[in-house]
């Protein structure tokens, strides 16, 4: 057994490794990895050859959650992708870009707002893809260095993907092997996040209005560039569009798990916008990601290895030994170890990887312990990618780069990693003051007084810079 979990540890890790540098189709990456692993475990632990299907599509035991959760990323991919070569969101952006008028402070929060409602819809990577651009447009024809507003978008691109179930890979991956209801996530993971979205919006207000006034020239957004995002490229279809994904969400909400699960809503949308557009079926479908499935297919393989040779109990015996048995810590290490982990590697392997984990630490399937375990690492995995420019955020720093804004990984740094910092805090302090009120305290006001530290030391360095 030893031995197994040894290669199968550096495996991973050199997996992930390949993955962070980008060089190599990440597809493939996983494939090969996931083969090996598979030769592993039925060499060295003589595992039958049939366990393959329950790494990949799950078991009756838990309810093949790994098909339910590829069929539920399948539809919400159909549907995003028809809604994006509509032109929904660009139509939608331009407009309220309209009602700023120019001005940098009304501009934070359409882009901060904006931004975290298209990724609460929308996969991180189409949402970066298709908002950034546009935020580039924007700034230049408003005479405004676009890169802290890309930086910004970034952020709340991440925050967003934490509103719905259905936001992320990972949020999909998590509700669905917890058997989370698409209420019980927004009524918790998604109320937190619109709370910490306000208070980021909160803190690029202050920030930037600490920029000198030739950085906002404000300036009518009347130039071509915007002009062309006013005309949605298929009007009749977008509004089709928009009325399928509300009614999908409507049944979400209002469709019991019993008569129709959330993959089965999903599906049923994406097919009908389908046969809607059917003479455009085989464009939608060329635009569609599959080898994300394939690579998600991978991943299932792999962390379904390191399960099956016993690592997560390993790592759930390690928490035990340091003390972590107590729900609100148990809570705070699946959010901080989801989020350093997720800072530097893709999320969705570490994902994956720690979904176990959350029911030894927080109990069985479907107890209300496990949900809320599952809201922490759910808030973790995605949050953490902004602490550096390494995890998926550098998706971001790509697309600004081929609109020709180059944004260095240090300037994403210097803003991503202390608020990032500051968000995953405010969480743990508030955790700490539910779960133990007297630790809870003293951390505020430890807390306190660094921020006061803090806020006392620019005070004094900006009246050097004026004086």
């Amino acid at each position: 057994m030893l031995p197994s979990i040894i290669l199968l540890l550096v495996l991973f890790i050199i997996m992930l490794v390949l993955i962070g540098k980008g060089t190599i189709e990440r597809a493939a990456i996983v494939l090969i990895c996931a083969l090996v692993a598979f030769f592993i475990i039925i060499t060295l632990e003589k595992a039958p050859p049939d366990v393959v299907v329950g790494f990949l599509f799950g078991t009756v035991t838990n309810n093949f959650t790994n098909f339910h959760t590829l069929l539920l990323i399948f539809g919400m991919m159909v549907i995003s992708t028809i809604c994006q070569q509509t032109g929904l969101f660009q139509f939608i952006a331009s407009k309220m870009i309209q009602v700023t008028r120019g001005d940098p402070k009304k501009l934070v929060i359409f882009i901060g707002l904006f931004t975290y409602g298209v990724s609460a819809i929308l996969e991180d990577s189409i949402t970066a893809i298709i908002l950034i651009p546009i935020t580039i447009i924007v700034c230049k024809s408003l005479a405004l260095k676009p890169a802290p507003y890309v930086i910004m978008q970034a952020l709340f691109i991440k925050l967003g993907a934490t509103v719905l179930p259905i936001s992320s890979v990972p949020s999909i991956m998590i509700t669905t092997d917890q058997g989370i209801t698409f209420f019980e996530y927004l009524a918790t993971a998604g109320l937190v996040s619109f709370s910490i979205a306000i208070f980021t919006i909160l803190i690029f207000l202050m920030l930037f209005r600490q920029k000198s006034p030739k950085d906002h020239l404000l300036v009518s957004p009347s130039t071509t560039d915007l002009d062309t995002l006013h005309v949605p490229k298929d009007r009749k279809m977008m509004y089709v569009s928009l009325g399928t994904f509300i009614a999908i969400i409507f049944g979400f909400i209002f469709i019991p798990p019993a008569i129709l699960s959330s993959d089965a809503i999903a599906f049923t949308g994406a097919m009908f916008l389908v046969l809607c557009n059917i003479r455009k079926a085989e464009v939608i479908f060329k635009a569609i990601d599959f080898n994300f499935l394939l690579y998600l297919l991978g991943i299932f393989i792999i962390t379904g290895c390191l399960d099956y040779v016993g690592v997560i109990n390993l790592i759930a015996q390690g928490l035990t030994f340091l003390g972590i048995t107590d729900l609100g810590f148990a809570f705070l290490a699946l959010l901080w170890i989801g989020a350093v982990a997720s800072a530097f590697v893709d999320n969705i392997p570490i994902t994956q990887l720690f979904l176990p984990l959350i029911n030894v630490l927080m109990g069985a399937k479907g107890t209300s312990t496990a949900k809320i375990g599952s809201m922490g690492l759910s808030l973790g995995v995605i949050w953490g990618d902004n602490f550096t420019p390494f995890g998926d955020s550098i998706l971001a720093l790509a697309v600004a780069k081929s609109n020709d804004v180059t944004i260095q990984p240090k300037d994403f740094f210097k803003y991503g990693f202390p608020i990032t910092l500051l968000q995953l805090g405010v969480i743990s302090l508030v955790v700490l003051l539910l779960f133990d009120a007297i630790i809870g305290l003293i951390v505020c006001g430890i807390a306190g007084i660094i921020l006061c530290v803090i806020f006392h030391y620019h005070i004094r360095k900006k009246r050097r810079q004026i004086e």
